[in-house]
């Protein structure tokens, strides 16, 4: 297979020093470390291999050193700047360091080498110019530290090449690359720069071995697709076995429109490339190649990239394979901000050991329960399964289950957890004190309450304006100490609901070994309103009166921001009211950046003209009522199996369950409301910043952690404007990444997350019922619309969305376990849910028919002359 010729010109000496043809250059250990780096090195072994790649120069490493050396303030290079990752000077130092690259001139050499590049080279490529990152270290594994890199594709002008690499360069000392630097043990690096023809095409295609987290094989190469103009979250890598014909029926249409791209002469090139590589590369190889018009031989491979063994390294803890959780605090498809992250990572992690402390067992080890990768938080599931690997009568499984992620992570953890010896002595003692706990949780919440509702009151009654900024930061750390009591509260009561369903399902299989491991939710659905079903009531009391008023639909339709723009009526006091009673709420609650419902209405608006848009009856009641019935069938069909004592031992535990979630939905008012006195707080201290700094952009508090800020205030000199400024870059560049999974072991995938194409999916199942529909996808906050009786699939459950969730056939989701408030409140009203799909969800697609079976956790993607829609249960 011959190479993608070279394009030869007559550089001048001072050029050629500067800039290289890599098809002319052979790969040795002073190149890989010292002058192209490791993905320059790895085109130059393909292009040696006679893989075709595209025209391709790199810019040496020695010009980033330059360039840092001139223009860095003293130890603020790269490499002072990865010995003091994650501390705060380290922050401070990175925000300096990323201000003073981004407006320092490149040096005259590098311009004019890039200049003559492009007269003579680069300006005659049709699609323009990429420019790529090259990790120059001699780490053998610096690949994952790239990953805030990002390339820049199609660049038409000698300007925007120049103005790329000092934003590559710029990049590569912010905060979150230098973390990922750290994280990959690299002590000092540089960044080489790799200008190469842009390919256009609309197929881009991925070889891999990578087989994490999906179980792939790490033998067979497995073809994926990267598909072009979509949004970023529906940016996954579709997997199917490369060797012809394997996985062919299950492929989407993305991966079958790639094959028959390839043809016959495609399919032999990469052959021919899979082949010269397979020992060149390391065991979890990746080729990014992209398919375009070639001669004679037809479509022509162009491999434009490749990774030699991608995988990053573990996240902090002490087990190598330990399994992993993404605290989903963002909106599904952005990751949380840093002050939500911040406050978070503390609260939970305090909440968890009280939780722990009350059933007599506590974390033990020195592996961290609450890991950061980037911009989002994980909990250590092996680390939480050893904490109550004594626990009686719970087992691992239904703590898993309760959590949620994906069934291979938690078959794997709950394996580990199972091994461990457990000490039966201590059970007597842990039981005794769990049946404690369960029974004086009704004084212990109303005392709670009353207090944490007394300081709720003394938080958002005062008038903030008028603090110093040392009592503000203060008053912050009063405001995440009453979230952090409050979650506490709500998670020794989800602890008691899960002691209290574990005993009622141990009770009922003992007589019978066949009920499903989800019973103890069937037969004890709640019989109070929680805090979802009443306002999804309120909000459709609310939709009836929209459908009838034109002109409030009209106003809404127009983009009304606040209640005061609507016509005065009965509608506007309505919406009054609601607001007042449900103001606390927002989607995505537990992000501290998203305006709640009282301040910025807007979202409420939309979702009011979502639900208005089809003429459909009020649904929530008759739900209620209908899955009560359910419950009692249910309960009624497992008793004559049971003694007169076990009977009532049973209706004694359904009812304590329910007691419980009543408590509970009480508390969930609490976190409501205490999520929206720390966001008080915070936007006061945005005020007062915006108002030091003018250059800094409102809103820019939500991208410091709580800690810098009431440091930086209490102080006196909250110098925070170029640290919340790299913020605000990093956020950009997470919102460009595919998000990892939502769990995995060891460590994420480097890069977009691998999918198997496959026909059946399977998640955990939430909530009983089987029905058949057409899915609607819904990746962003909500669906552009919604048609009662569809499938609905979402990235994570909101219980804010409960109105929606009524008009459904069913609703899937990315996440979810089955202690979530907004799973509770979807088997209150009986819509059949599935969850913890993981990245298969981004499988289905607007339209096709699937169906949904909520008792077993499975989504079937159905053919279209298969049976018409129809529920079951």
């Amino acid at each position: 297979m011959a190479n993608t010729t070279m394009v030869e010109v007559a550089l001048t000496d001072a050029t050629s020093r500067v800039v290289r043809n890599l098809g002319q250059l052979r790969t040795n250990k002073r190149d890989v470390s010292r002058h192209i780096g490791h993905k320059a090195a790895a085109l130059v072994k393909l292009a040696a291999a006679a893989v075709p790649i595209p025209d391709s120069w790199v810019l040496d490493a020695d010009a980033y050193r330059s360039f840092t050396a001139s223009h860095l303030p003293r130890k603020h290079d790269l490499k002072n700047l990865i010995k003091l990752s994650g501390t705060r000077a380290g922050d401070e130092r990175c925000a300096r360091a990323h201000r003073e690259l981004s407006r320092a001139p490149l040096p005259e050499h590098v311009i004019e080498a890039v200049q003559q590049l492009w007269s003579l080279v680069m300006q005659h490529w049709p699609a323009g110019v990429t420019v790529r990152p090259s990790i120059a270290t001699s780490s053998a594994n610096p690949g994952p530290a790239a990953r805030y890199l990002l390339t820049r594709e199609g660049l038409r002008s000698v300007d925007g090449v120049l103005e790329a690499i000092v934003a590559l360069w710029a990049d590569s000392v912010l905060s979150c690359s230098v973390e990922a630097f750290a994280e990959a043990d690299v002590g000092a690096a540089a960044v080489a720069v790799v200008l190469q023809e842009t390919i256009n095409s609309e197929y881009r295609g991925v070889l891999t071995r990578v087989f994490q987290p999906g179980g792939l094989s790490d033998v067979q190469w497995y073809l994926g697709v990267e598909p072009v103009g979509v949004d970023q979250v529906r940016r996954l890598r579709l997997l199917v076995p490369w060797a012809e014909g394997e996985g062919a029926p299950a492929a989407p249409p993305p991966l079958q429109r790639l094959r028959r791209a390839l043809q016959a002469a495609g399919h032999e090139q990469l052959d021919e490339a899979v082949e010269a590589v397979a020992t060149t590369l390391g065991p979890g190889a990746a080729l990014h190649f992209r398919v375009g018009e070639g001669t004679r031989a037809g479509r022509r491979i162009h491999v434009v990239g490749a990774d030699d063994n991608p995988q990053h390294h573990p996240l902090r803890g002490e087990d190598q394979d330990a399994g992993w959780l993404e605290i989903p605090l963002g909106t599904g498809v952005s990751p949380p901000t840093r002050l939500t992250q911040s406050v978070f990572d503390q609260v939970i992690v305090a909440a968890a050991q009280l939780t722990l402390a009350q059933q007599h067992a506590k974390l033990e080890g020195k592996a961290a329960v609450v890991a950061r990768r980037g911009a989002r938080s994980y909990l250590n599931l092996d680390v939480l399964l050893q904490a109550l690997v004594d626990t009686p009568l719970i087992a691992p499984e239904e703590v898993l289950a309760a959590l949620g992620g994906s069934d291979r992570v938690r078959r794997k953890v709950a394996g580990r957890a199972a091994a461990h010896s457990r000490r039966w002595l201590r059970q007597p003692n842990m039981l005794a004190a769990m049946v404690r706990e369960n029974l004086a949780l009704d004084s212990l919440v109303a005392r709670q309450r009353r207090a944490i509702e007394t300081d709720l009151r003394m938080v958002t009654r005062m008038d903030l304006t008028l603090l110093p900024n040392d009592a503000i930061g203060t008053t912050l750390r009063s405001a995440q100490a009453l979230l952090e009591r409050t979650v506490a509260l709500w998670l020794r009561l989800g602890a008691a609901l899960l002691g209290s369903r574990a005993a009622l399902r141990a009770t009922i299989a003992r007589k019978l070994n066949d009920a499903p491991a989800q019973v103890s939710y069937a037969v004890a659905a709640p019989r109070t309103r929680s805090l979802a079903s009443a306002m999804a009531e309120e909000l459709e009391k609310v939709v009836a009166e929209v459908r009838r008023d034109a002109a409030v639909r009209e106003r809404l339709a127009a983009g009304a921001t606040t209640i005061d723009e609507l016509p005065d009526g009965h509608l506007r006091g309505m919406l009054g009211t609601f607001i007042s009673s449900y103001g606390d709420a927002t989607c995505s609650a537990l992000e501290l950046s998203r305006p709640r419902w009282q301040e910025d209405p807007r979202e409420l608006f939309a979702l009011l003209l979502l639900l208005a848009h089809e003429n459909v009856p009020p649904l929530v009641e008759a739900r209620r009522l209908e899955a009560a019935a359910l419950a009692d069938q249910q309960l009624a069909r497992y008793e004559p199996e049971l003694s007169r004592l076990e009977r009532r031992f049973v209706r004694w535990l359904a009812d304590r369950i329910r007691a419980l979630l009543a408590l509970r939905t009480s508390v969930d008012k609490l976190v409501l409301r205490a999520l929206s006195a720390v966001r008080l707080v915070v936007v006061d201290i945005d005020r007062r910043l915006v108002r030091i700094d003018r250059g800094m952009a409102p809103g820019g508090a939500f991208h410091c952690s709580a800690s810098r800020l009431a440091a930086a205030l209490n102080s006196g000199r909250p110098e925070l404007g170029r640290v919340i400024g790299m913020r605000l870059t990093e956020r950009q560049l997470y919102r460009r990444l595919a998000p990892p999974p939502l769990s995995f072991e060891g460590s994420p995938p480097r890069g977009p997350a691998p999918v198997v194409a496959r026909r059946t999916l399977t998640g955990l199942p939430l909530s009983s019922g089987v029905i058949d529909g057409r899915v609607r996808l819904a990746l962003g906050t909500l669906p552009t619309t919604m048609e009662q009786g569809e499938i609905l699939v979402v990235r994570a459950f909101d219980a804010a969305l409960l109105a929606l969730y009524a008009r459904a056939g069913a609703v899937v989701a990315a996440g979810g376990g089955r202690e979530g408030v907004a799973a509770e409140a979807l088997r209150e009203l009986a819509v059949v849910a599935v969850g913890s799909l993981g990245s298969a969800v981004l499988l289905l697609r607007d339209g096709e028919r699937v169906r949904v079976d909520g008792d077993r956790g499975v989504v079937e993607r159905l053919d279209e002359e298969e049976s018409p829609a129809r529920s079951r249960r």
